[in-house]
């Protein structure tokens, strides 16, 4: 029994300007920067041309715009925006970004879900939040746990990273206890996000193969990183930043290898001319940020 899951951060609408320092940046078409006639349609067929059966998304703040035309084609949606999203910093900004998670409602039943902000001990302000959702898959009457992460950006960051992930583990485990599913190690679950970070900083490691905490042990994995010759992560953003272009592979799709087996996945774009030329986004690709997508089906 199979289904297909698509991870992308689609880059907010109130967040995206020209990049100055792309090369070439005054030879880009004007179009590319305007949302209503160019970027929301290329970001509504980006969601919908791999026709997944769920749809995790970061930094949407056109939440209300996009969802009429995804509920439209079948699918149902829980929207978490942020509370301190940097959205609303921007002029003629609609609204705060955060993550939602669109399922195919003919395929899926909401069993439990919690929307969550991360708070730390420090207790200072934060914008990340997450979604944990269990859905029961109708044909199968198996119960899929799906977590969809932002966490906080700029490589700096790379410990408070590792201590949201702690706590976003902390209240998956939480979760799984009050909806009778298991536990981290054997229950079906499925965490995506653009988690800001590389494979070799903590926050990976706390999730893949946790061997500082035995009360938060996985049997996690990244569908991204295990399909790639010696295990070597491509990168999912590709920016160009002060003329130099930054090429880092940050976003994930992290499945437990007892419970589910990767299918399929769609492989991520190599000597690309317009992203060689422009970086991301340009005309064929309206985010800072490449979609991951994977077919899964149930171990038994």
């Amino acid at each position: 029994m199979k289904f297909r899951i698509m991870q992308w951060n689609m880059l907010a609408k109130a967040l995206y300007s020209p990049e100055n320092d792309q090369p070439d940046a005054n030879n880009l078409p004007s179009d590319l920067f305007d949302w209503t006639n160019y970027r929301f349609w290329r970001t509504l067929q980006e969601l919908v041309r791999y026709k997944s059966d769920i749809i995790c998304v970061e930094e949407i703040d056109t939440y209300e715009e996009i969802k009429p035309y995804l509920h439209a084609i079948g699918y149902t949606s829980i929207f978490c925006p942020k509370f301190q999203s940097p959205c609303l910093q921007m002029p003629n900004n609609v609204g705060p970004d955060g993550s939602a998670i669109f399922f195919r409602k003919s395929l899926f039943q909401i069993v439990n879900l919690s929307c969550e902000k991360v708070i730390l001990d420090d207790y200072l302000p934060t914008s990340q939040v997450f979604i944990i959702l269990t859905l029961k898959h109708l044909k199968s009457n198996k119960q899929i746990t799906l977590v969809c992460v932002h966490l906080k950006s700029k490589e700096e960051y790379h410990e408070k990273r590792a201590d949201q992930m702690k706590y976003i583990l902390n209240k998956i485990k939480q979760h799984l206890h009050f909806s009778n599913c298991g536990n981290l190690e054997t229950d079906r679950i499925i965490i995506c996000g653009d988690f800001n970070g590389e494979p070799f900083e903590k926050f990976y490691k706390l999730i893949v193969n946790n061997d500082t905490d035995e009360y938060l042990q996985t049997n996690l994995e990244d569908a991204y990183t295990i399909t790639e010759p010696n295990k070597i992560k491509q990168p999912t953003t590709i920016k160009y930043r002060k003329k130099k272009m930054i090429m880092r592979g940050i976003d994930y799709v992290f499945f437990n290898k007892n419970t589910f087996r990767l299918v399929n996945y769609l492989e991520l774009p190599k000597n690309n001319e317009l992203i060689n030329k422009f970086g991301l986004p340009n005309l064929q690709y309206s985010s800072d940020h490449l979609s991951l997508v994977c077919d899964f089906e149930f171990k038994n």
